[in-house]
């Protein structure tokens, strides 16, 4: 099966991972820790691209967000504050916060299309996002967002064990540890999905609009 397949409009979701001012933004929790942040912004320009092209193509943009704290954090991630140098009063992207919210460069999500609020890795442990894509009757799941080595990854992982096909655009997902990342990059290419750049979905839904233009023209 090739990529034309594996990106059908009406057959493919688009998912947005956590493009929150705490993992983006230079004044998030991230930027004033001194994480390396610079392929951030080249990737948010690929996602809102990719995001453009994809409502014009009709494929559902599905965006997701990640909210920490005591009161929504299960115990074993409640364990790694410390480690990480958070508190309860104050952890990466803390509930409610400005640094859970999306960078408000990012373009979506608007007000009809669906945001969902997870408090771990994987949007899959939010019941409604799953019921989404069956409901949706998709086959195919395009991720992009951050982190590659965290969020990304799980959500590759998951959408896979529950027998989507998956397709990441390489240039749309970005991590600060950039070692993590490369053996991120090859776990999914090698196990999970298929590694393609945006240009090249971008090429094929806009043939794909082109044809139906073709087929179904405008009334005069």
């Amino acid at each position: 099966m090739g990529l034309l397949e594996r990106i059908t409009p009406n057959r493919t979701a688009l998912v947005v991972v956590d493009a929150q001012n705490d993992f983006v933004h230079p004044d998030g929790k991230g930027g004033l820790a001194g994480r390396d942040l610079k392929t951030f912004p080249a990737a948010l320009a690929a996602i809102n691209r990719l995001i453009g092209e994809a409502r014009q193509s009709g494929v559902e943009c599905l965006f997701v967000r990640v909210e920490h704290g005591p009161r929504v954090d299960l115990p074993p991630y409640r364990a790694k504050y410390e480690p990480r140098g958070m508190y309860e009063t104050d952890t990466l992207c803390h509930e409610g916060s400005w640094g859970a919210q999306f960078i408000d460069s990012l373009a979506g999500p608007l007000p009809d299309e669906r945001t969902f609020v997870k408090h771990g890795y994987d949007p899959f442990s939010v019941p409604d996002f799953e019921a989404t894509l069956k409901d949706g009757g998709y086959e195919n799941v395009m991720v992009v967002g951050f982190v590659t080595n965290l969020c990304v990854a799980a959500t590759v992982a998951s959408a896979f064990e529950r027998g989507y096909f998956v397709i990441v655009p390489e240039d749309c997902i970005a991590a600060s540890n950039g070692v993590a990342a490369d053996v991120t990059l090859a776990t999914i290419r090698d196990f999970y999905g298929e590694m393609v750049d945006s240009a090249e979905v971008i090429n094929v839904w806009q043939e794909l609009r082109a044809e139906q233009d073709v087929t179904d023209p405008a009334p005069a």
